[in-house]
């Protein structure tokens, strides 16, 4: 994943959760365990990466105007939640 508005903003990952990345992306994934971010602008917030989805996720969130290249896990799930409007 590469930012389309800042050539020094990237993450490159062949697969589970290990990944490089430019310096600025690896200190705020530096503790995946307590990383949160929103899946949408207004929530839900997820905490911790534990999965391919969840760095993919992560890295969206982090990397200005995102463009993904190559194969790439889903995006995380939304919870389907009746009672709340994301």
């Amino acid at each position: 994943m590469t930012s389309q508005t800042d050539p020094d903003r990237w993450l490159e990952s062949t697969g589970g959760i290990d990944f490089t990345a430019d310096a600025e992306t690896s200190y705020e994934l530096g503790d995946l365990d307590r990383f949160v971010y929103p899946l949408t602008p207004v929530g839900p917030g997820v905490r911790g990466v534990r999965t391919p989805s969840e760095l993919f996720g992560a890295a969206w969130c982090l990397i200005p105007s995102p463009q993904v290249a190559g194969d790439h896990p889903p995006y995380p799930d939304i919870p389907n939640d009746p009672d709340v409007i994301y």
